[in-house]
Parts: C-alpha cells; sequence; structure tokens
C-alpha cells in the first residue's frame, strides 16, 4: 500500500532534487480499495498528483501485449 501524503510527497521531492529534476510526479495505482484517494496523495500546488486505472485493468501489463497496449495508450493519454 501507498501511504499517505506525509511519506509520498516528501519522497518524491527528495528524490527529484536529488536527480535535479522538476518538483512534480503523477503516481498510476491499480483500483484497489486499500489504497488512499488521490486526493491525499496529492499536493495543493498539483505537482504531485495521484491517478487510478480503470476498474477490471490488467495486473501485470509485462505478461500480455495487449494489456501492454493499454497502459501504453493510458499512460500517452495522461502525458499530453
Amino acid at each position: 500500500m501507498v501511504a499517505s501524503r506525509t511519506e509520498f510527497v516528501p519522497a518524491v521531492r527528495q528524490h527529484t532534487k536529488s536527480i535535479i529534476l522538476p518538483q512534480g510526479a503523477l503516481l498510476l495505482l491499480d483500483n484497489c480499495p486499500d489504497h488512499p484517494s488521490s486526493e491525499e496523495l496529492c499536493t495543493d500546488d498539483d505537482e504531485i498528483s495521484a491517478m487510478f486505472l480503470p476498474q477490471h485493468d490488467c495486473a501485470d501489463p509485462t505478461h500480455d501485449p495487449e494489456c501492454y497496449s493499454k497502459h501504453q495508450a493510458g499512460i500517452s493519454q495522461v502525458a499530453s
């Protein structure tokens, strides 16, 4: 399980700063009900945000070519 804003956000900020990248990230999560809400993992300035994959999505896209294509299409859509 991903920890809430108290752990996730500081870890992202520290990591991006250590490798000299802009302070931004998108966390993609499966649709497990145990995960914190996306609001709990986002910052107020929206530099760090979370998005849930659709329900009934593939758990491991690396083992299923069709599933991999769906994930790549979803990531491309988010990035644009």
